[in-house]
């Protein structure tokens, strides 16, 4: 007699399938109902009670006593069924995906393919009857599905396009997170938190999703972040809701003390998007908590993973000088063949940034694991207009420079000498402000990027301070082709508290640059 092996629930579908060597059909084990939120059971008791009953069936009989049951059906004739099986989210047939066909009223009928390479099945030789067709892949697991079915009647023609698909985005945006209000165009992010060396799924980590938006209130127009967070279920899947999709998101998960980088989503209007996450068992360096190296001012990281690579350009050529960084761990810059290394890097998903003079920067999300080095490609490929450098100089800029030592001797704020910016090297002057206590660096597009100030007069929301440049104000956007890292002679860095009279505006703090 064949013995049932004890299956593992942490395992993918396809694995489980293979843990039944003995059973031709197999049973249609959803995910517990608890882990897909606001949503009905998406496999009928019938389909899976049949299928459990054929299994058990099968498990326990040997297979000469089957071969003489008087009530076993013939299949030697009968209908044709054929169809497709097919990803509505990817727009894409599904191929190697497992098809079943099981009866209604016999629980000993029942039938078993698997779909070709185009998403194609075909089952033969098919009683009259009442069926539950159902497929199986183990891309239904990132949407929180364990199987698609419908049901057939069978007759004695033929029957074919009898499609089986994932439903569409809207459909499982509707089935995750609930029917949306009229207009409400947000998104969802789904997918599953896994150990980055082992693969093991980790339960009760948290996803986090974060982005900025302009408000206007009482205190005037300022930018406030907003984090959206959702517990993963033991399974290790996740479902975060409410997502906006006009705009870049950033998102991590956390475990305790690991977390992982953040990475930039964008996300399909009123869609799903799957994305998961690798964390490592590195914990993050605590060190100078104002030395940053994100987008979004995540402590740098540091652990023993590895990536190495090569930058170009869309005809080939090796880019030399191209700077190079994981977000919130350690960058390079790329030698005389196109060649970076970034060594001692944190385990886990994160975000590796490219940016190389007269492109827009390239992000591509890595998964890099402990003791490994991992090979990319990084492609330039979206040219920009690049301004030749612009000086903003005044005389009355110029006395007053010379008051930026005696400021400094004051110790109100945070000040930098053209000494200091030239011993991070940076690429362009927001690079610098990384490392800058209280202000964070949030890229706007291209080469473009935003100071925001964490000391907003108390207020726990970043803002956006006040920037001079030679006692002349500007708007942000710009910063890194008017002024660049080698022209400059000092910066001053005040919170709203302790910015000189003369440059405050509004709750958000104050950035002075001067240049030769």
């Amino acid at each position: 007699m064949c013995t049932q092996p004890p299956l593992d629930p942490l395992r993918s579908t396809k694995h489980v399938w293979k843990q039944l060597p003995c059973v031709r059909l197999i049973s249609l084990s959803p995910l517990p109902l608890a882990y897909r939120p606001n949503r009905e059971p998406n496999v009928s008791p019938r389909l899976r009670l049949a299928a459990m009953a054929a299994a058990i069936a099968l498990a326990t009989r040997p297979t000469a006593v089957l071969a003489q049951r008087a009530a076993a059906p013939d299949t030697s004739a009968g209908a044709e069924l054929s169809g497709e099986i097919y990803d509505s989210i990817d727009v894409a047939p599904i191929g190697d995906a497992m098809v079943e066909l099981v009866s209604q009223t016999n629980s000993a009928l029942s039938f078993t393919t698997t779909s070709d390479s185009l998403g194609r099945y075909r089952i033969a030789h098919v009683p009259p009857g009442k069926y539950v067709l159902g497929f199986l892949d183990e891309s239904l697991a990132e949407f929180g599905l364990s199987a698609v079915e419908r049901t057939v009647d069978v007759g004695a023609a033929p029957m074919d396009n009898l499609t089986l698909a994932i439903p569409g985005s809207g459909a499982l945006h509707d089935r995750i997170c609930g029917a949306a209000a009229p207009g409400d165009s947000s998104s969802v992010m789904v997918g599953f938190v896994r150990d980055a060396t082992s693969g093991t799924p980790l339960g009760r980590s948290i996803v986090v999703a974060a982005w900025h938006h302009v408000v206007m209130d009482s205190r005037g127009v300022h930018n406030n972040r907003e984090d959206v967070p959702a517990k993963t279920a033991p399974s290790g899947w996740f479902a975060v809701c409410g997502l906006p999709s006009d705009r870049p998101v950033e998102a991590r998960a956390v475990l305790g003390a690991r977390a992982t980088g953040y990475i930039e989503i964008r996300l399909p209007k009123h869609g799903v998007l799957v994305r998961d996450f690798d964390l490592g068992a590195d914990s993050a360096v605590a060190g100078d908590v104002g030395s940053t190296a994100s987008p979004l001012g995540e402590p740098l990281r540091h652990g023993t993973a590895r990536v190495v690579g090569v930058v170009t350009d869309t005809t080939g050529r090796l880019l030399e000088g191209a700077h190079v960084s994981l977000w919130g761990a350690s960058a390079g810059v790329t030698n005389v063949d196109g060649r970076f290394a970034l060594d001692s890097l944190p385990a886990g998903t994160g975000t590796l940034e490219a940016q190389y003079l007269g492109f827009e920067p390239v992000r591509k999300v890595v998964d890099l694991a402990s003791v490994r080095t991992d090979s990319v490609r990084i492609v330039m490929s979206k040219a920009v207009r690049v301004l030749s450098a612009v000086q903003v100089t005044s005389k009355r800029g110029l006395l007053r420079y010379q008051e930026f030592d005696e400021r400094r001797k004051t110790g109100t704020g945070h000040y930098y000498t053209g000494a200091d910016v030239a011993k991070t090297d940076p690429l362009l002057l927001s690079d610098f402000f990384y490392r800058v206590p209280g202000i964070r660096v949030q890229p706007v597009s291209g080469v473009d990027f935003e100071l925001l100030s964490t000391q907003g007069g108390g207020m726990n929301n970043l803002c956006s301070p006040a920037v001079w440049i030679n006692d002349v104000p500007i708007q942000q956007g710009g910063l890194n082709q008017l002024v660049q890292p080698n022209e400059v002679v000092g910066i001053e860095v005040y919170d709203a508290a302790t910015a000189p009279q003369r440059y405050k505006a509004g709750e958000c703090g104050v950035v002075i640059i001067w240049t030769k």
